[in-house]
């Protein structure tokens, strides 16, 4: 296996799925190895099915799969309502040009709301991300460690013009995860709008992603930039 890539934030459960379209833009078929993992960095078991058919449902942390040239494969967590929400990331491991997104659907009785989310590859010394906690809107954040070994993940917090609000650091264990609302980690960020640098520790490597949210509950994915 030669490429990773990582999505730094999946949900399960309590109305939340997640569903993961993995693409090989190659003509060789080729392999990858999806692992999911929680917030302490330990394997995540999860439900899964396949909407194509190709498979049998089953709960695994680890699923191995080979994927034709030109083919595409879609694997869904299988969030039921009543069980409880599950969080963590997802590692993609290929050994061929397989690629991808992800999708993230809430159901709240007759409501469903969905974003999507790419497959993160790029390997940079930070990422930045915008917010913007004005007028009832929420930003929500998560931070994956695809490292195998624990990390002090630095912060910066700016606001829109530029001006430092704050500085911190996140500590995550080897391949752990986080994931919180912007305001209340960071009241400082209360109705402000800004932007949010974290650094990659050195030979580290991190996955961000942002989510924003309406008065209403409706959300939308923010793709972090590359510094």
């Amino acid at each position: 296996m030669t490429d990773s890539s990582a999505m730094a934030q999946l949900a399960s459960g309590g109305g939340w799925t997640t569903t993961i379209t993995l693409i090989n833009t190659g003509v060789a078929s080729g392999q990858a190895v999806l692992n999911f993992f929680d917030d302490s960095g330990n394997p995540l078991q999860l439900p899964l099915t396949f909407p194509q058919g190709s498979s049998a449902p089953l709960s695994t942390a680890t699923l191995t799969l080979n994927v034709n040239g030109g083919a595409q494969l879609v694997i869904q967590t299988a969030g039921l309502t009543s069980h409880s929400t599950q969080v963590g990331w997802a590692q993609i491991i290929t050994n061929a040009s397989v690629s991808g997104s992800a999708v993230f659907t809430q159901t709240i009785g007759t409501s469903i709301q969905e974003a999507v989310v790419p497959l993160e590859s790029r390997v940079t010394g930070a990422f930045v991300l915008p917010f913007d906690n004005t007028d009832n809107y929420t930003t929500g954040v998560a931070l994956a460690n695809v490292a195998t070994q624990s990390a002090s993940v630095a912060v910066v917090i700016r606001d829109d013009t530029g001006t430092v609000l704050l500085k911190n650091s996140i500590a995550l264990p080897a391949q752990g995860h986080t994931s919180f609302a912007l305001a209340t980690s960071y009241p400082t960020t209360a109705q402000h709008r800004g932007s949010v640098e974290f650094d990659t520790p050195p030979n580290g490597k991190i996955s961000v992603l942002g989510l924003r949210f309406n008065s209403t509950g409706a959300f939308t994915s923010i793709p972090a930039v590359a510094k």
